[in-house]
């Protein structure tokens, strides 16, 4: 049932003790969330990068999506954000365990690039879920401003791509880190 995407699988590793200890308890872990959450289990989906992605079904027969991410402090600003956007330009969330880092969401089909559009309408249909998702978040809800977020990705990058085996060149590092600046 298990079965990570490389990148989910090297940040894993990557992550020490605290990786070791989330890949040895995911298995149970997945079997409880779904036995709680009364889902059937689909297929793993290889499309994270840092957590165990799933589609499952809900007991009422919905399409749903069981995401179990690695141990981070940024999950709970991610659960933030798409309960605060309540299914507005985001998937929508039907239940979470911020205590284990699980999502249960709303599926939301093929990606974009796997429909047979142009690329303009693919960039049109992309500047209209932005321009839903993208509103001035709620006072209560702690999100980093520009800067903070800048910083947090450029020293994502430069400690990821060494730990992850630099899967990228070294040009690229330097592009994404000059664009963070």
């Amino acid at each position: 049932m298990i079965r990570l995407s490389a990148p989910a699988e090297r940040r894993a590793f990557a992550a020490g003790e605290a990786g070791a200890a989330w890949l040895t308890g995911l298995d149970d872990l997945v079997r409880r969330l779904l036995s709680r959450w009364r889902l059937d289990f689909e297929a793993p989906l290889m499309g994270g990068t840092e957590a165990f992605v799933a589609a499952v079904t809900t007991a009422d027969g919905r399409p749903a999506v069981l995401k179990v991410a690695l141990p981070s402090p940024a999950f709970a600003a991610e659960l933030g954000t798409l309960l605060a956007a309540a299914g507005c330009g985001y998937a929508e969330v039907y239940a979470h365990d911020l205590s284990c880092g699980a999502i249960l969401m709303e599926r939301l089909g093929r990606q974009l690039a796997e429909h047979d559009l142009s690329v303009e309408a693919q960039i049109e249909r992309i500047c209209a879920t932005l321009a839903r998702a993208w509103v001035k978040p709620p006072s209560d809800l702690a999100v980093p401003d520009g800067a903070k977020k800048a910083n947090g990705l450029a020293a994502l990058i430069s400690t990821t791509w060494h730990e992850v085996g630099r899967p990228c060149s070294a040009r690229t590092v330097e592009a994404a880190l000059r664009f963070a600046a």
